[in-house]
């Protein structure tokens, strides 16, 4: 029996622990993207229903829900016709071309929004909670909204362009492809 001893087993383990390590960050990386996508989608649709009405009436508020909604509409047809195995081009190419325009337009409806809001929330005292109370808690929603403006700074970017890299990696494959057939 020949045994593997010295330099061999030694890179062996340091390939799979980098191996191991990577898949850990990948992992841990998805999942805080998911949940920050998570609780932005859901602090956006609390807000929409919950904020003062002088912010309801704001033109950016109309900007963001139609935007929001068109990219819905795209997004759940595309998943829909893609369980149905029958995806026609027209949906593939809205769903990796529309979010160019949308996405900014959403992004600064929703900025524009709680923008406008900042005043209220501050003045109002709106879903702040102060100390003392009986659970020894405090949370101050003026911040929240501003930690969330300041979030859309790192996490847009990189959801937009990881779209447009899906873009071109879906619609060129498409493109070549309608060649040969």
């Amino acid at each position: 029996m020949n045994k593997e001893k010295g330099p061999h087993k030694e890179a062996t383990c340091k390939v799979c622990f980098e191996i191991i390590f990577w898949y850990r960050w990948v992992l841990i990386n998805r999942y805080v993207n998911d949940c920050l996508f998570h609780c932005k989608l859901t602090h956006r649709i609390c807000f929409s229903l919950w904020t003062p009405a002088h912010v309801q009436s704001e033109d950016s508020v109309l900007l963001f829900v139609i935007a929001w909604t068109i990219t819905e509409i795209i997004r759940y047809s595309f998943y829909t016709f893609s369980l149905l195995n029958h995806l026609p081009y027209l949906i593939k190419w809205a769903r990796y071309t529309l979010f160019i325009v949308l996405y900014p337009m959403g992004v600064s409806g929703e900025l524009l929004t709680i923008y406008a809001a900042l005043p209220f929330v501050r003045q109002a005292g709106l879903y702040s909670i102060s100390l003392p109370n009986k659970y020894n808690f405090s949370f101050d929603y003026y911040a929240f909204l501003i930690l969330i403006m300041i979030s859309y700074i790192p996490i847009f970017p990189q959801l937009y362009f990881h779209m447009i890299h899906q873009r071109r990696k879906i619609l060129s494959y498409t493109e070549e492809h309608k060649k040969f057939e």
